[in-house]
């Protein structure tokens, strides 16, 4: 299958994120970017291996999109290029094993080491607030835990400050605004960010969309991702929804059996229930 290699993948993308940021080279851009929602100084940063490698592009892992150590803590990165139900869930299951991993090491629970979420989110909507930190604390503001912290960055927020053309508040967060940005946006952001930095990141950039495997590989994503959307869009059904969630052997049947009856293609069922086209066929039959 042939895919467009046209379009031009921002860092809303956390594919694009990773070959960009993640590279020992480039840790001088991570830095700057942490330091700009932390707004702490950041001495020293060390890659935890997380999908670093070119060679594992094509292999896909349930993991953060990057895992980081730095003087002031571990910092694990999420980028949400969507605002799905799934995602605060999703994010929360990554920073409770992270936290885990490092809280329950040695030979005695500790605190020592801050544990740190950071969550680049899209789709969230310009009247949400910029910057949500979380901790867990009781309804009094008392802290659980002392360590422990999730950044939520609302990228849309920052993406409005361009299409807004607010210099002002663009020049203050140049390294946020910059990264949902496409190609010809970047060109015009060069122009008035006169930053070393910042031309090194669109340097990075384009050399990633200049790869032919990152492109052919990202959008095969999004083309699985569509495919997946359509079909459960046609599973209008709310309990067939709540079925394919399930997975259970008998309900897949039952879902099965109405998409049978609503004439969907033999093939298109079995890609949503899981279930053999030789299963299905039966269930036609009788």
């Amino acid at each position: 299958m042939e895919y467009s290699t046209d379009k031009f993948y921002s860092c809303k993308y956390d594919r694009a994120f990773k070959e960009v940021f993640l590279k020992e080279r480039n840790k001088d851009l991570l830095k700057v970017l942490l330091e700009s929602i932390l707004k702490l100084k950041i001495k020293g940063i060390k890659l935890i291996p997380n999908e670093l490698n070119e060679e594992n592009l094509l292999v896909r892992r349930k993991t953060l999109d990057a895992l980081i150590e730095t003087d002031i803590g571990k910092i694990g990165i999420e980028v949400n290029s969507n605002n799905r139900p799934y995602v605060h869930l999703r994010n929360m299951a990554y920073i409770c094993d992270l936290y885990a991993s490092y809280t329950l090491s040695g030979e005695k629970y500790t605190d020592k080491v801050d544990i740190i979420q950071i969550n680049l989110s899209y789709e969230l909507g310009i009247n949400h607030k910029k910057l949500s930190i979380y901790k867990i604390m009781d309804d009094e503001e008392n802290l659980y835990v002392n360590n422990f912290k999730i950044y939520e960055i609302n990228m849309d927020y920052y993406l409005k400050l361009w299409y807004d053309k607010n210099e002002k508040e663009i020049k203050e967060n140049e390294y946020l605004v910059m990264l949902g940005l496409d190609k010809e946006e970047l060109e015009a952001f060069s122009k008035i960010i006169k930053n070393e930095k910042v031309e090194k990141y669109m340097s990075e950039i384009k050399k990633v969309n200049g790869k032919t495997v990152f492109k052919r590989f990202i959008s095969y994503e999004q083309d699985k991702e569509f495919i997946k959307n359509s079909e459960l869009s046609e599973a209008k059904d709310e309990g067939i929804k709540e079925g394919i969630k399930e997975g259970s052997y008998d309900k897949q049947i039952e879902i099965a059996k109405n998409l049978l009856n609503e004439n969907m293609d033999i093939k298109t069922i079995s890609k949503v229930t899981g279930l053999s086209i030789e299963n299905i066929n039966k269930l036609k039959i009788k």
